[in-house]
């Protein structure tokens, strides 16, 4: 469990997008995935090497900039939310819908050894 976690973490988000496009994800959601995966690589490569920080903008760049942070949060927040039904329709995890209280998720395959569930 610890190899599978560590793997995990040092993985990179194309890593895990190709890896998610070798076990049976619906096309539509591979490429939601990759449409994600491209905000979050303007955001974290890109955006603030166009002179947006703070101290750098000037009045009439402030709203336009906001209404761009806002629009990637909501992508973001969305994302967040829409990942674990993607590993549901994959048969990845398992989902136990709790009503009000939210879902519980589950990785069925968590505690199997990698050379007994066909992973690499």
């Amino acid at each position: 469990m610890i190899d599978k976690r560590t793997k995990l973490q040092s993985s990179t988000l194309g890593n895990l997008i190709l890896i998610l496009s070798k076990h049976g994800i619906a096309p539509g959601d591979l490429h939601y995935l990759n449409w994600v995966k491209e905000k979050r690589d303007f955001f974290v490569h890109r955006f603030f090497q166009q002179g947006c920080w703070p101290g750098e903008l000037v009045d009439n760049e402030i709203d336009a900039t906001c209404r761009k942070l806002l629009y990637l949060k909501v992508i973001f927040a969305r994302a967040g939310d829409r990942i674990w039904r993607i590993f549901e329709r994959s048969d990845l995890m398992s989902c136990q819908n709790l009503g009000k209280d939210g879902v519980l998720m589950m990785n069925l395959d968590l505690f199997e050894n990698e050379d007994d569930s066909g992973g690499g």
